[in-house]
């Protein structure tokens, strides 16, 4: 018996007979396969990560028949899908509806800042029941937040993170 052999026969008859040393090594596959998943996500530039995404692609592709889009398209299509909700189609024409928001159930207040940053001047603070109306324009920070601009009830604008509101 060769090398290899011996390893599957020695695996085998280990997990057949439950070896006190199978678990562990079950345990550190699993969280291998955990922080690789982590890794993978978390740095997709890195190159192992591209080789993983490009292999990935390729099987979904020609094994599966899936067409998968791009992240960047993705990411384009749902900004452009967030920014038409609230438009109504009337007669033919488009008209827009104002979209009103408020404070997520976890929040018992939020602050409106002058700029799309968490570094930004306060203009106002906004209540847990208090409905804001979005203007229409979004922007991103360096740290990948999505800002709303916003107008109170008491006229004034600003922005709010997207992660403190939900759509009324």
């Amino acid at each position: 018996m060769g090398g290899i052999d011996k390893i599957k026969t020695r695996w085998s008859l280990a997990v057949m007979k439950k070896d006190k040393w199978v678990k562990p090594y079950k345990r550190i596959a699993y969280m291998l396969t955990i922080l690789l998943s982590f890794f993978l996500y978390q740095w997709p530039e890195h190159t192992a990560s591209k080789f993983w995404f490009s292999h990935e692609d390729r099987i979904l592709r020609e094994k599966l028949h899936i067409d998968v889009i791009s992240v960047d398209s993705a990411r384009s299509e749902l900004f452009s899908w967030t920014d038409r909700v609230g438009n109504q189609e009337v007669n033919g024409e488009t008209v827009e509806t104002p979209i009103q928001l408020k404070l997520a159930p976890a929040y018992d207040g939020g602050n409106i800042r002058a700029e799309a940053a968490n570094n930004a001047n306060i203009v106002t603070s906004i209540g847990p029941n208090e409905i804001i109306v979005f203007l229409d324009e979004t922007s991103i920070d360096n740290n990948g937040v999505r800002w709303f601009k916003v107008k109170t009830s008491q006229g004034h604008v600003g922005w709010i993170s997207s992660n403190i509101v939900q759509q009324i």
